[in-house]
């Protein structure tokens, strides 16, 4: 478990030991719960999303390019491109 204070909304980042799943865990973060729906939405409307969404998720964090204090797109940006890209084809 990793306590983020410094993040624009505090929170912690843990990962599930029996799925692998990362999760952030905040409160009162209306903002983080929309996009969520959103994501959720676009994942029912096309599998595509959740399928490709994931891969490019793993694959930027194979090649240490998920991080805004870094510099790098945050995981929900990376989520956006692959929306982006699936709607131009």
């Amino acid at each position: 478990v990793t306590q983020v204070f410094l993040a624009m909304t505090p929170l912690l980042k843990f990962t599930d030991a029996g799925s692998g799943l990362e999760v952030d865990f905040c409160i009162n973060n209306r903002l983080g719960v929309r996009n969520t729906r959103l994501l959720a939405t676009y994942c029912e409307c096309d599998p595509r999303v959740r399928q490709l969404g994931r891969l490019i998720k793993d694959w930027a964090r194979s090649h240490s390019l998920v991080g805004t204090p870094d510099g790098y797109l945050n995981s929900y940006a990376w989520i956006l491109l692959v929306i982006h890209f699936l709607q131009q084809s």
